[in-house]
This record gives structure tokens, sequence and C-alpha cells, in this order.
């Protein structure tokens, strides 16, 4: 992990900044400061269509526009990348069947749920197709001709997705292994899984699990967490996570960092090989040690400021795909 900082205030653990909360910290301040905060936030068309579209907070378009990019919330973790390295060797060999599942995410600090909803949205569509998808195998398995309109909701799902998935090792006694196993239907998927975790009391979220006050570098979080999940690891961690508002860059640098090493520490003890870890960062002095940090549990480390993130912030979000271990 990194060097120690100078400030470690896991009481930060607080999460997407919504509107109320935001107000509130600005309102604490001099009123001029309160004033240009509302005059930004009536002129933000983020915020106007956070309100129409239902959603929590603005902050729930960046996620959409990281998702829109890299696609973690639609294709299961390392899908793509083990369809592409069995290509060759499985074009002519008899596939076994196994378990599928919709994806499993973990919002950290998910107050006050904007990226919580977002997600339960996109995992619920990749879930949709991925249902179609598994019936239109069974009844091709049975001599069923398959359902009428699959060829256009295919369009979700790209062809190398059509490959054979990497089995699940977490689901391997689920795995057909008798010598009929070639022919018998496909298991049904199993479904989505999306938990939203904050050390801060939290509205319940349709679609999702909400675990609040709840501490997630706690071992009796990641209990909860584990008697939940069963057998199945997370396929993705988010983190959106941000300290208050200092006034000095600097300093919410630093506490960003530890947010982040916080949330690392946390991905690394539920995500699945291939997992995605995606989080916010403030661009500081501590950077590059960040990145390399990064490095050494993923095969790749994106840098993105999606189009929500105000020109002025020096807000980043770091996109960890392949995870490798710990």
């Amino acid at each position: 992990m990194l060097r120690s900082t100078a400030v470690r205030l896991f009481s930060t653990l607080s999460l997407h900044g919504s509107i109320a909360a935001t107000a509130a910290a600005s309102g604490s301040r001099l009123g001029a400061s309160s004033s240009r905060w509302t005059k930004r936030q009536q002129s933000d068309p983020y915020v106007h269509q956070a309100l129409e579209d239902g959603y929590r907070c603005r902050s729930a378009y960046k996620l959409k526009q990281l998702d829109d990019k890299f696609h973690f919330l639609r294709t299961p973790a390392g899908q793509a990348a083990a369809s592409k390295r069995a290509t060759a060797s499985t074009a002519t060999a008899a596939q076994p069947v196994v378990v599928r599942s919709g994806l499993v995410v973990i919002d950290c600090g998910a107050r006050p749920g904007g990226w919580t909803q977002v997600a339960v949205e996109r995992v619920g569509k990749d879930f949709r197709d991925l249902l179609l998808r598994h019936s239109n195998e069974t009844k091709q398995s049975s001599g069923t001709p398959p359902m009428a309109g699959a060829q256009q909701n295919e369009a979700h799902i790209d062809k190398e997705e059509q490959a054979q998935l990497k089995p699940n090792a977490t689901n391997a006694s689920s795995i057909a292994t008798s010598n009929g196993a070639a022919n018998a239907p496909p298991s049904p998927p199993l479904s989505p899984l999306v938990l939203a975790v904050d050390i801060e009391p939290m509205e319940r979220v349709p679609g999702a699990i909400v675990l609040p006050q709840a501490d997630m570098t706690a071992t009796r979080t990641h209990n909860q967490l584990a008697a939940i999940l069963g057998t199945r690891l997370v396929d993705v961690v988010l983190s959106d996570m941000a300290p208050p508002a200092s006034g000095n860059a600097g300093v919410t640098h630093l506490q960003c960092v530890n947010l982040i090493e916080a949330a690392l520490r946390f991905a690394t003890r539920f995500l699945r090989i291939d997992g995605w870890f995606v989080c916010k960062s403030f661009h500081g002095t501590e950077d590059q040690l960040l990145t390399t940090t990064l490095r050494r549990h993923f095969r790749e480390v994106h840098f993105c400021k999606p189009p929500a993130t105000r020109t002025e912030s020096g807000e980043f979000y770091y996109v960890c795909e392949g995870f490798v271990g710990r």
C-alpha cells in the first residue's frame, strides 16, 4: 500500500456528495461562497437532469458516462478477455455447460445512492440480455427454434461474448461433468446483486441491498457482506467517496488518497480475478505513487474525467481493469 500520509480521516468515509449534503457544508462557510454554490447549482444542467430522471445526485451521470466508455457494468468481468484467449483452443471442442451469473457490484460510500441507482439499472439490463440468451440456448439444445426477436436483442451482446465463458471457480460444483454434459441444457443464470455500503444512515435503493451505518473497514461489515455473497465473488467495486471540502487542495488530495487506500483494501478482499475497481481521486503529490500501487493489482489502469465532472475541478477517476490478485 501507499506510505503513510499526513492525514488519516476514516471518518470521512462518506460518499457521493448529494446536493443537500453539499449545500449544508457550503452553508457553514462564508455567505459569498454559499451564494456562488447556489448559482452554480441553479445553472448546472446535470442537477436539473438528475431531478427529472429521479437520481439522488448529479454524480449518477459520471458513473453512466464512465460505464458508457468502459462497459464494466454491462459485461461480466473478464469475459471478453477470457473469450479472446479461449477462441483458438475452443473453436472445435465441445464445451461444458457452466453457470453464468448477473454482475455482483458493491458501491462503497454509497450515500445518497445515485451510483447505486445507476448500478441497479445497468446490471438489470445486462441480466435481461443474459436471460434472453439463456432462453435461446435452452431452446436450441432441445431443438426448439430461438424465441422471436432474439436477433434484435442479441445486438446488445458482443460477438466475442458468444464464445464460451470462463467457468466461475466459486460455482465449480454447478458445472456439469458427465459425458453428456455438452448436450445438457444450460443452467439458469444467477441473479445480479448490487450492494451499497455507507458509514452514515442511508435510504434504501430499490433493487439493491443497502448496509447503512456500516464501516467498510470493519470486520463486522466484511462478515455481513460475506454472508450475503455466499460463494459468489464481486465483479465490480465502486467508490465515489470524497472528503468534505477543506478549501485546501493539498489536504483534500491526501484525504482522498486515504479513502482510495481503504477502498482498495476492501476491493482486494472481495473482487474476483479479472474484476474492476472504479474510484474517484483528486490530482496531487501522491498521484504517481497511487497509480503504481493500483498497477500492482490490475492489468490496466485508466484515467478518465467524465463530462459531468466540472471543468474547474481537479477531480478524475481511476478505472482499474483486470484484477490480478493481492
